[in-house]
C-alpha cells in the first residue's frame, strides 16, 4: 500500500500540472504554436503527468502482487485486467504512454498542433485517473 501523503503529493502535483496545461487550452493554436516557451512548457508537463501516473501505476502492480509489468504500457494493462481501471481508462493511459515517450525519446519529431490537440481533447483522462485512485479504499 501506498503512503497516504506520497499518494496525496502525487495526486497534488498531478492536479498542479493539469491546472496550467487547462490554462493553455484556452489560448488559441495560433497563439501556441507562436509561443515556443509554452510549446516546450507543455511537453514537459505533459512528460510529468504520464510519469506520475506511470509510477502510481507501477506501485499498484507490485504492491497488490499484480505482477511486474514489462514496460510502461503493461502497467496500465495489468491495473484493467485486476478490475483497478476500466478497459477505456487504461487504453487511454497506455495512448499517453505513447505521448510520453515520443515526447521524451523522439522530441525532434513531435509536431505541437499534436501536442495542442491532445491539451484540449484528451486532457481529461488524467481527471478519470485520479478519480478512479480517489475511489480506491487503499493504495
Amino acid at each position: 500500500m501506498i503512503k497516504n501523503e506520497v499518494k496525496e503529493r502525487k495526486i497534488s502535483r498531478l492536479q498542479r500540472n493539469l491546472s496550467y496545461l487547462k490554462t493553455i487550452a484556452s489560448i488559441s493554436l495560433d497563439k501556441f504554436l507562436g509561443n515556443f516557451e509554452k510549446q516546450l512548457a507543455c511537453r514537459y508537463t505533459i512528460q510529468e503527468c504520464v510519469q506520475i501516473c506511470i509510477d502510481i501505476a507501477f506501485h499498484l502492480c507490485i504492491v497488490n502482487k499484480f505482477g511486474e509489468p514489462i514496460n510502461y504500457k503493461d502497467s496500465f494493462k495489468i491495473l484493467s485486467q485486476n478490475q483497478i481501471l476500466s478497459d477505456q481508462l487504461s487504453i487511454k493511459m497506455q495512448n499517453w504512454v505513447g505521448v510520453r515517450n515520443l515526447v521524451s525519446h523522439i522530441y525532434e519529431e513531435v509536431d505541437d498542433s499534436r501536442i495542442y490537440s491532445f491539451i484540449v481533447d484528451d486532457l481529461h483522462d488524467f481527471d478519470e485517473f485520479i478519480s478512479t485512485l480517489n475511489q480506491l479504499q487503499k493504495i
